[in-house]
């Protein structure tokens, strides 16, 4: 829970503080599938920021979340993150959409992997199909930074630039010091003005 508080943060520093706890989870229990997962996301989420060079990272998240899917073959967090991985890792895409399927399958209350699911259907130009797993995430966890981050970013992507500016403007009243937020804000804002 330490873990996935200080990756929430979705800070350089929270990353790394998150990843401390994950690994401290599996120093006392080796064959904790969740902490194996947590660190899978950890990993995929350094690559996305550029903190470690892509490939690194890929290969790191894909290697703990396989870890975390033999563990435990009904963990949605090991499947979701195992696909995020396997789109960044070995660009498999059919392979990926088939495993976020499965994690939304095997628990359709999982914010995160309807979230990450959204960034594949995003990837592959599902705009429409992006932003509603974008809206579940939400309507699963109405406070996560990421998820509203996810929701503007995906809405400027498919060219709705209104609804893209309002849903920054969310993600500010919900957490006003996420830097990214004000970053997505004004390059949304930048746009409009032109």
């Amino acid at each position: 829970m330490r873990g996935r508080f200080h990756w929430n943060s979705m800070t350089e520093e929270g990353l790394a503080r998150s990843l401390v706890y994950f690994n401290r989870a599996v120093a006392i229990d080796p064959n904790y599938a969740l902490a194996y997962a947590g660190i899978a996301d950890y990993y995929n989420f350094l690559g996305i920021y550029t903190i470690l060079p892509f490939r690194e990272c890929a290969a790191a998240a894909k290697e703990a979340a396989l870890k975390a899917a033999v563990l435990d073959a009904t963990l949605a967090e090991g499947y979701s993150a195992l696909a995020f991985a396997t789109v960044t890792h070995d660009f498999d895409w059919d392979s990926a959409e088939q495993l976020h399927r499965r994690a939304n399958e095997l628990n359709p209350n999982f914010a995160n992997g309807h979230l990450w699911y959204s960034y594949y259907l995003a990837m592959c130009g599902r705009f429409d199909e992006s932003i509603a797993e974008c809206r579940k995430a939400i309507e699963l966890d109405p406070v996560s930074s990421i998820a509203h981050h996810t929701y503007a970013w995906n809405l400027y992507h498919a060219r709705r630039l209104d609804e893209s500016i309002s849903a920054a403007k969310r993600l500010l009243l919900i957490e006003p010091s996420y830097g990214l937020g004000h970053l997505l804000l004004s390059t949304r804002l930048r746009y409009a003005a032109k």
